[in-house]
């Protein structure tokens, strides 16, 4: 068998085939006699001959697992699935190749972007886990996910506890003091902001922070207006930008009519929030529950 020709081709001649290629399905025009036996002879040599394909490395992390595992912790719109659409591609009628796409509600396009041909794989496990990284490499790029390697950000410690904590321990008894022996003393407790309407109680608009932190929420702004010309009534609601309309609750559920007192108004607002980010861990915990509860019947058949 003789040895396969080493010779190759210039740039030249592929950008002159590939111009062609393109004006032909711009604006078909017909062929010469050549130009189909060329066609034909081509189509027959890329079906004949081995064409290696180079898939992306994507190493050992589970990336489908691990988008699966964000969504379940933050849903969208309360669905806390992934969608994976699967494509055999076989262009020349010899080896059967896979793509795949998956839709990411966030950047409401699918990954990879276009019609993913430019990617193909020869297992459909890998071309599920390229579309699984192409979508975790989005959401980590814009803000949605860690890059640590997590699927959520790390909670910040609660301000109120840590009060509490502190307190507690300035009523334990101290030892008795030394004249050899000094002691630091304790830094002041942070300065938690109480409600307008019970000075004894954290103000709602202070938890509702804290719990939009847990949630993996931005924080709000409580945008109010002037209802009357003296300035004495308010009207408003809760504010996320940007991520309101991926929102699970309806953030529109918070505005307030005609309180007396703009302080006031934002925590009526912040109360009427709360509720809304109260019932929204309510109802993760229960799906996370189910979620967990599925899969342990599925490892254990």
């Amino acid at each position: 068998m003789a040895a396969a020709s080493e010779t190759t081709v210039s740039s030249t001649t592929y950008d002159l085939i590939g111009a062609w290629v393109g004006q032909q399905r711009l604006a078909p025009t017909p062929l010469t006699d050549k130009l189909r036996s060329a066609l034909l002879g081509l189509e027959y040599a890329l079906k004949v001959e081995s064409v290696s394909v180079v898939e992306p490395e994507l190493g050992e992390f589970n990336w489908v697992g691990h988008l699966q595992e964000y969504r379940a912790a933050r849903p969208f719109q309360g669905s806390r699935e992934v969608i994976f659409t699967d494509s055999p591609f076989d262009p020349t009628g010899r080896a059967l190749r896979w793509k795949c796409q998956v839709f990411l509600a966030e950047a409401k396009e699918t990954f990879p972007y276009g019609d993913a041909s430019q990617h193909t794989f020869a297992k459909k496990r890998d071309a599920k886990r390229y579309a699984a990284k192409c979508a975790v490499d989005w959401l980590r790029a814009n803000g949605f996910m860690p890059q640590s390697g997590g699927v959520k950000f790390p909670k910040s410690a609660s301000i109120f506890s840590q009060q509490k904590q502190q307190q507690q321990q300035q009523a334990q008894p101290k030892p008795p003091s030394s004249p050899f022996h000094t002691t630091k003393p304790s830094s002041p407790p942070a300065v938690i902001p109480a409600s307008p309407f019970d000075a004894s109680q954290p103000s709602a608009a202070h938890q509702a922070n804290e719990l939009c932190t847990v949630l993996g929420l931005p924080s709000p702004v409580y945008r109010v207006e002037s209802t009357d010309e003296k300035g004495s009534f308010f009207s408003g609601s809760a504010d996320f930008g940007a991520y309101n309309a991926i929102l699970p609750f309806d953030v529109s559920k918070s505005r307030v009519e005609n309180i007396m007192g703009k302080k006031a108004a934002k925590e009526m607002i912040a109360e009427n929030l709360l509720k809304l980010l109260q019932e929204e861990k309510q109802k993760r915990a229960a799906a996370d529950e189910a979620f967990l509860a599925q899969h342990r019947s599925g490892d254990a058949k």
